[in-house]
């Protein structure tokens, strides 16, 4: 008797992890989502870190909606965060689909004043402003000096404007080596 009930519970067990393991290894099966490589594919922020390889472009994009209900509505801010772990390789720029449609440069003044756009990004993502801290060169007020303290490792970007747009942000790894980053876009007319 003790040995069939050995048997019987020994394949309860059995039968329990099975079933925790068909219910479990489809969600650690699926892939974890990645970031787009251009325009076509592009989603909203991931959450959590993400890792870019050396010279790879990762691609994001989120929708501004302007209120244009009454002409005086002024532009919300989209803001635009990249967090890093090392200084120095990240770059991002913001665009939209009429600026990644426009020529390229012609380095020529007179035909680029035609065109009336180049290919140029709307912004860029800039190291985040700290504090304004001072010293001085010399003994005298005039040789005061100003210097602005940036946290280079957080980069940003803010901007609205009076329509309705798509905008792509676009992560650039100019480095030698793979580089992680966290990013977010927010805003009050911010949508994915």
């Amino acid at each position: 008797m003790l040995h069939t009930m050995r048997k019987l519970f020994s394949r309860a067990v059995l039968f329990g992890l099975l079933a925790v393991l068909l219910v479990v290894t489809p969600v650690l099966a699926s892939a974890a989502p990645a970031p787009a490589s251009g325009m076509t594919n592009a989603a909203g922020p991931l959450p959590g870190w993400v890792e870019v390889a050396p010279g790879a472009t990762q691609w994001y994009k989120f929708k501004y909606s302007y209120d244009n209900s009454d002409k005086e509505n002024e532009p919300t801010q989209a803001i635009v965060e990249l967090n890093m772990r090392a200084p120095g390789n990240l770059v991002f720029e913001v665009w939209t689909p009429e600026r990644l449609r426009a020529p390229l440069p012609s380095f020529t003044e007179e035909k680029d004043k035609e065109n009336e756009m180049v290919r140029e990004p709307v912004g860029v993502g800039t190291p985040r402003f700290l504090y304004e801290t001072w010293h001085w060169e010399g003994m005298r007020p005039q040789h005061k000096h100003y210097v602005d303290v940036m946290d280079r490792m957080d980069l940003i970007w803010a901007g609205g404007a009076r329509a309705t747009d798509t905008y792509y942000v676009v992560v650039k790894n100019k480095g030698e080596a793979p580089a992680s980053y966290h990013l977010t876009i927010t805003g009050p007319d911010v949508s994915f």
